[in-house]
């Protein structure tokens, strides 16, 4: 086909064709209002690759087209080109996005959890191996999640940007039997970056850098202000208003006079050049632009001068020291970025959001028409209107049916609480100095610097607070901050509302949530399974238990099932006054429940998206995200859920509820549907929602027989019904706190699922940042991408060979950009860099869980058990297998944190396990672990042992012998 058969108007034409063969090959359309600044192609009898870079996108573009028939090597010497291209481009900056597309013929592949071995042939096998691991390189994610040909998915985008990526549809079309492949990126590529002057009031706390305040001038300041006198003239009769507005304009003023002013942008949105960088570059530039005109005037008077070539070089040396400048300059931004990650995280993510394609968290929102809609107003608007549906109706509420069964109140009452300037202090002790604040509130970094010269104000707004039970309207506004959860960017439902409160009652809120954690706590009224917002319990420690018992019961032949519930939006649908009722069941009254009942009611919110506003609406149910009291609040409320449970055992981290019965016959199951029952009968009777069509169960069988699970009435022994009739069908993974759980015991699909989000961060942070230093690459790693790969890995710490080499995969690629590490090995690199593989810091947490279950900080939910000994101090006791257990349970429980934690621990010495404090117990750790190597198996290398400390232990045992 001719060009000319094929042009679209507005549009240049990339192509490649199959050479000495009719038909085949790829098509690359670009827009004329993108200027392609870079292309390739590459075509040999099977395999197409067409290859662009667009500029303006920061982003390279990619075709290719693999036939069914394609030999590997055709595919590899394809894959070998893309390569050579990409890694020109990243070595000389910073990574651009890259979007890889095509029709792969790879139709086997499962893209949830993507493995090579599920290709039927030996050819497609090698193939996809070979795709994967170019995407793993590349740390490159798979958008199309929906079938493109039939009911296969063929047609595959790869992108180090899904970030960017707000949805991704497949349609049918007249014209090829493939799918329409369509992505809807968060910003456009053809509309020129906006960007608005940043405006502020001279007379606000953001016109000034208080960062950099004299804070020693600001305390003396405060200190010399008669409190008590402000305090007299305020209205006493009011709801604390006037005296709030006096300390908020008080501080506002000394601030304003000790902080130095933030630079204005002129209207051209250009900041003026006050650094001595930007005035040395403006200089340079300054001669550059003389000497270019001094050129120009050459050519056009005297074409054939000597001066020209010289005055040339010396304009090509000033762009040369123009460009040093503004490389130093952006290393020396991204250093400090980096160096604020841990005490400044917004100073952190402003920067990086500068250099971020995507600036808005919230992506475009379909309204109720499905029409997508952009500005800021609206979207704020869509999201207020999804908030408001969600709350209660506080008339439904049924307050004597919810609070019968709960325990008599306790004999010591929570009614009055006592405070002084030191428990102001302390609260404020805990605020984060960089955390966010509603405009016109005092910053946290204020109050943290100044907490001992502003104590006293705060301690007389508050008291007269809890006397009177009256909070000033202002500090119960709500301003909220969508947060995207999963699912589709553009349904409004997707976005989690979050909180932005006043600090100011943040720290009232702490003083108060103290003694209310310490009432319930002491009198035991929250129950052990209850692992939410609670000291020493976590995410972590309900994980381990319940992996741990689910094991325990299989290795001892019973079968488990595990129903998931699921709370429809479970903050926003507390009622107030079941929650009060409740509380004073539980022995809080008097001027703790009076000031809790003002806390709760009369709110407002509004939602914030990229700084507008939608309209104010009145808060009618819910305790809010955000706020301190929010948590214990709800806990308080939901708790007795598990009191009504007859024989299943339940599990809660906040709203995430687990109901847990072990399976000997049919009556056990239908007594385990009976729990269900209660627990829907419970919500309906709290005037909560539970949203019955999401909940999901997982069979744990001792028997994975698909031959059996398709014999006829099979599935009742697997299903249970909700309240409507409906069944809830078995699957195989569930998300339980973040780790992804399968009925078949395998950790490969959470593997799968926690590779996918940290090769997302790899690429962010390697778009973002240019610097290839050790230490801004280790930094960023270490806080960015490898907490990721290590979220409740005692949990799941993995002993299949290939599901260790894909998690050790992540690092190899990633320090293979440091600088100076591209032409060592990866072994050699781990030394050179001073870092622990992946697979020995997973030991290392686990032995550290370990000895945190033995001196009390963390709970023996496991019933791990321990003695002392005279020669290796304190030794575990590692569980016994089951020997007549099935085989494939055996070896689930034998790698199990309860076995392996305990066979880890009795590796150490008794110089080492006998530490009981924390610290010293890591240093002697760190010491120990450094006397193994640490070699961990990847592809290619041939190490001696799996690298586990078990394994060169034993190997150490066998040469001894």
């Amino acid at each position: 086909m001719t060009d000319a058969q094929i042009s679209l108007t507005g549009y240049k034409c990339l192509r490649a064709d199959r050479p000495n063969r009719k038909g085949g090959g790829c098509l690359l359309y670009v827009t004329e209002s993108l200027l392609v600044t870079d292309n390739f192609s590459y075509s040999d009898k099977y395999c197409n690759l067409l290859y662009c870079c667009i500029d303006s996108m920061d982003a390279i573009i990619a075709v290719i087209y693999r036939p069914p028939d394609a030999p590997i090597e055709s595919f590899k010497e394809t894959l070998n080109h893309l390569q050579t291209k990409l890694g020109k481009r990243q070595k000389a900056e910073k990574m651009p996005g890259i979007f890889l597309m095509g029709d792969f013929n790879l139709p086997e592949i499962d893209w949830e959890f993507p493995d090579h071995t599920q290709c039927h042939s030996k050819n497609d096998q090698l193939a996809a191996k070979e795709l994967l691991d170019f995407a793993d390189r590349n740390f490159l994610s798979q958008a199309v999640n929906k079938p493109t040909r039939g009911v296969n998915i063929i047609d595959l985008v790869f992108t180090n940007r899904s970030q960017d990526i707000v949805e991704t549809n497949t349609t049918d079309t007249q014209i090829s039997d493939h799918n329409l492949v369509q992505l809807t990126l968060g910003y456009n590529p053809m509309q020129p970056e906006r960007r608005t002057p940043k405006v502020f009031d001279k007379h606000s706390f953001r016109a000034v850098d208080f960062h950099r305040a004299d804070f020693d001038k600001m305390n003396s300041q405060f200190s010399a202000v008669d409190w008590p006198l402000l305090e007299e003239l305020c209205d006493k009769e009011g709801d604390g208003s006037d005296f709030l507005e006096l300390i908020t304009l008080t501080v506002l003023q000394v601030t304003l006079i000790n902080s130095p002013k933030k630079p204005v942008d002129d209207p051209g949105g250009r900041k003026r050049a006050k650094t001595r960088q930007s005035r040395d570059r403006y200089i340079l530039k300054r001669r550059r632009r003389k000497i270019n005109a001094r050129i120009h005037a050459l050519k056009e008077k005297s074409p054939t001068s000597n001066k020209i070539a010289i005055l040339t070089k010396e304009a090509n040396i000033l762009t040369f020291e123009i460009r040093e400048l503004i490389v130093h300059h952006l290393n020396e931004m991204e250093a400090k970025a980096v160096s604020t990650i841990k005490t400044n995280p917004r100073y952190f993510y402003s920067f990086a959001k500068r250099h971020a394609k995507t600036k808005s968290s919230v992506a475009p929102i379909r309204d109720s028409h499905g029409v997508l809609k952009t500005e800021p107003a609206e979207k704020a608007e869509l999201l207020q209107s999804q908030y408001m549906k969600v709350f209660s109706n506080p008339e439904l509420a049924n307050i004597e049916s919810c609070t019968d069964g709960l325990n008599p109140s306790p004999s010591g009452k929570l009614d009055h609480i006592s405070f002084d300037t030191d428990d102001i202090i302390e609260a404020i002790k805990e605020l984060d100095a960089h955390s966010a604040t509603p405009e016109g509130d005092i910053p946290a970094k204020i109050l943290v610097k100044c907490k001992e010269a502003l104590a006293l104000p705060l301690f007389k707004l508050w008291d007269k607070s809890f006397r009177t039970g009256v909070i000033p309207q202002k500090l119960k506004t709500q301003y909220i901050t969508p947060v995207f959860k999963k699912g589709d960017r553009t349904d409004a439902a997707n976005y989690r509302p979050v909180s932005i409160t006043s600090h100011l009652i943040k720290i009232f809120e702490r003083v108060l949530r103290k003694h209310i954690v310490a009432h319930m706590e002491s009198n035991n009224f929250l129950s052990p399974n209850q692992h939410g917002f609670r000291k020493k319990r976590s995410c972590l420690t309900q994980l381990l238990s319940h992996v741990d018992n689910v094991l325990k019961t299989l290795n001892e032949g019973e079968e488990v099932d595990v129903i998931y519930l699921d709370y429809a939006k479970a903050f926003d649908k507390v009622d107030h006054k079941i929650l009060l009722a409740k509380a004073k069941r539980y022995g809080i009254s008097g001027q703790t429940l009076q000031w809790l009942t003002e806390f709760l009611g009369n709110r407002l919110q509004t939602v914030l998206v990229e700084g507008a506003k939608s309209t104010f609406s009145v808060v009618l149910s819910g305790v809010p995200q955000g706020t301190v009291l929010g948590p214990i609040l709800f806990i308080l409320y939901i708790d007795d859920q598990l009191e009504i449970l007859v024989t299943a055992l339940g599990k809660v981290f906040a709203d995430d509820t687990k109901l847990v019965g072990k399976i000997i016959d049919m009556a056990a199951k239908s007594l385990l549907q009976e729990d269900l029952f209660n627990v829907i009968s419970w919500a309906i009777n709290n005037n909560m929602q539970l949203n019955e069509k999401k909940f999901e169960v997982l069979n744990y069988k001792l028997n994975h027989s698909q031959l059996l699970r398709e014999m006829p009435f099979s599935s009742e022994n697997y299903e249970y019904s909700l309240t409507t009739g409906d069944a809830i069908e078995p699957v195989k993974t569930v998300r339980d706190l973040g780790v992804l759980l399968s009925n078949d015991c395998s950790w490969t699909p959470h593997i799968h699922k926690m590779l996918e989000g940290a090769r997302t961060m790899a690429a962010w942070v390697l778009s973002v940042f240019s610097n290839r230093s050790p230490f801004l690459m280790l930094t960023l790693f270490k806080t960015m991408v490898r907490s990721k790969l290590e979220y409740c890995c005692p949990v799941w710490n993995p002993h299949k060979i290939s599901d260790i080499k894909a998690i050790e995969n992540i690092q190899r690629n990633y320090t293979r950009r440091i600088n100076g590490c591209q032409d060592i090995d990866y072994w050699a690199r781990l030394k050179k860099l001073g870092i622990m593989s992946l697979q020995r810091r997973r030991e290392r947490y686990v032995i550290i869980h370990t000895w945190k279950i033995l001196n009390g900080r963390a709970p023996n939910d496991i019933d791990m058990l321990f003695k002392d000994t005279l020669r290796h101090g304190k030794r575990a006791i590692v569980p016994p297998t089951n020997n007549s257990a099935q085989r494939s349970i055996a070896s689930h429980y034998e790698n199990s944190f309860g076995v392996c934690a305990a066979k880890l621990w009795n590796l150490l010495p008794a110089s080492v396990n006998n530490h009981t404090a924390l610290e010293p117990f890591k240093i002697a750790l760190g010491k120990f672990l450094e006397s193994f190597p640490d070699t961990p198996p990847l592809d290619g290398y041939s190490p001696a042992t799996n690298n586990s400390l078990l394994e060169w232990n034993l190997q150490k045992y066998r040469h001894q012998v």
